[in-house]
């Protein structure tokens, strides 16, 4: 028989350990995991006159069940229990092997006791002096993660180090996207003896080196002017809220019927070609910023209305691309969406582009005349026979608003405007 707990070690110095977890440690007979944890594991035990145990280096959730399973099958008979501790670092629920290692252990039939640690957010937040229940939790160990959206998503986010996503590219993606004044503290080697916190907005954070044993804060505040914040998060941004100059702009009703088939998702990148104002583009970026905006515009009084309500509306997901569709669009041969807005003559070329040479899971555009109405369902037609499009479908909208005239309210029409959705086969990454 065997008895199993999954341990965390905290934040990989001993003293870091809970008490209970220090209880664990040292009554293991085997102790399981990676080489830096099993090493603190050791330490652990001798600083409490105990002799080092049996040590398995095993980091990969499967290995380690496949091998908690066979000592099991091996020690069936055993008298008594052989005591096995598996260590992780940090905590036991934080980014940590203990989940996909509890669920392989379930589905063999065996029990388990789950013994928590001390968490690098929780270290980081206390030496920082911040409460963390509000803050966003995210894990940029070893992976590549959506920087500017998880931190437009939080007035507070913790970055988990490490890998590719170090501190200062972290700073960089945010100083990139024109959030280099937001608030940065990075916690090194946090509870060593070379710990190192350092303080900073992003464009300092960016210029500086560190160790890829760090955590990372990021704090904001609002980042919207404040007569628009209540706009946050809802369709149908009203007209007047926008910058507008002298260039055309999707009226409020349009904009959230767009907003309704473009359906922006986590993560998702949306081109918007012929953005104008920037209208369709910050109303997507607010409906969810975790999205990725590429507004594409030629007109440079345009991209400056553009740049003016990204600021205005707080939306640094969106990026500005000042040039003339297609050939703007070289840098982003998928999207997941492509909404085309005004395609100054090109409408059937840009189609062209993402069926064959580019991809896209979804087109939506509109039009003002019947002659567009024409050209584009004409070329979705020849698409679909070709077999690069599913389907497509268009709506007429058409909507009037109230006038006075004397002690009288008149309803006015605005010009109908067709949307066009298309769902696109051809998918590639």
């Amino acid at each position: 028989m065997i008895s199993v707990s999954i341990v965390g070690i905290g934040m990989g110095i001993p003293g870091s350990e809970t008490v209970r977890a220090r209880e664990a440690i040292c009554a293991a007979e085997v102790l399981v995991g990676a080489n830096r944890m099993l090493d603190t594991a050791q330490a652990i035990r001798a600083a409490q006159g105990i002799g080092e145990a049996e040590a398995v280096e095993l980091g990969a959730p499967a290995k380690v069940a496949a091998f908690i399973v066979d000592c099991e099958a091996r020690n069936e008979d055993r008298p008594g229990f052989l005591s096995i501790a598996v260590v992780c670092s940090g905590d036991t629920g934080f980014y940590s092997l203990a989940a996909p290692l509890a669920e392989k252990l379930r589905a063999s039939g065996l029990e388990f006791e789950i013994i928590p640690g001390i968490t690098t957010v929780q270290c980081l937040a206390s030496k920082i002096g911040r409460p963390w229940q509000d803050c966003r939790l995210v894990s940029a160990h070893g992976r590549t993660v959506n920087v500017v959206g998880e931190v437009l998503s939080s007035p507070e986010t913790f970055f988990l180090g490490g890998g590719s996503e170090m501190p200062d590219t972290i700073a960089r993606k945010l100083v990139d996207a024109g959030l280099g004044f937001v608030d940065m503290v990075v916690g090194e080697h946090l509870s060593y003896p070379d710990e190192r916190i350092v303080r900073g907005p992003a464009t300092e954070i960016a210029e500086t080196e560190f160790s890829p044993l760090a955590a990372v804060w990021v704090s904001h505040g609002r980042l919207c002017v404040p007569e628009v914040e209540g706009c946050i998060g809802y369709p149908g941004i009203h007209d007047d809220q926008f910058v507008r100059g002298d260039v055309p702009m999707t009226k409020r009703d349009v904009r959230a019927a767009i907003s309704a088939r473009v359906r922006p998702q986590d993560d998702e990148l949306i081109i918007d070609i012929g953005a104008g104002t920037g209208s369709v583009s910050v109303e997507l970026a607010c409906l969810n910023p975790r999205a990725r905006i590429v507004a594409v515009e030629e007109r440079p009084e345009a991209c400056e209305l553009i740049r003016k309500n990204r600021e205005r509306f707080g939306t640094y997901n969106i990026e500005v691309v000042e040039g003339h569709a297609p050939e703007a669009l070289e840098a982003y041969p998928f999207a997941d969406t492509v909404f085309i807005g005004g395609s100054s003559g090109e409408l059937e070329v840009i189609l062209e582009k993402y069926s064959y040479d580019y991809a896209c899971r979804r087109i939506v555009m509109t039009g003002v005349t019947l002659e567009t109405l024409t050209r584009a369902t004409a070329a979705l037609e020849r698409l679909k026979g070709q077999g690069c499009v599913d389907s497509y479908d268009v709506t007429e909208i058409s909507v009037a608003r109230t006038r006075e005239t004397g002690s009288y309210h008149l309803l006015r029409a605005e010009n109908p405007v067709f949307i066009i959705e298309a769902l696109v086969r051809k998918v590639v990454k």
